[in-house]
């Protein structure tokens, strides 16, 4: 089903990729899969054609919080041995 959706989304994109809402519903898709950096490139391409999308800016705002949350527990827990 998730990939039936991805397809529809990349060919609404593909016939008018000059409208925010299909990004937008695409970046969601990749939030729900866990696949946050295909999320937040997404994201941006909706606020490209619709910057004052509340709701794109909100969820890129969560996944750059989530993400600082991540490098930040990386960094807690990062032991001599680990790597860079």
């Amino acid at each position: 089903m998730r990939k039936e959706a991805e397809q529809h989304l990349l060919k609404s994109i593909e016939l008018d990729g000059m409208q925010a809402e299909p990004y937008l519903a695409l970046g969601k898709l990749y939030i729900s899969v866990n696949l946050p950096r295909r999320a937040e490139t997404q994201l941006q391409e909706a606020l490209r054609w619709d910057p004052e999308n509340s709701e794109a800016q909100k969820l890129l705002h969560e996944l750059g919080t989530a993400r600082g949350e991540q490098d930040g527990a990386r960094r807690r827990f990062k032991t001599p041995f680990s790597r860079s």
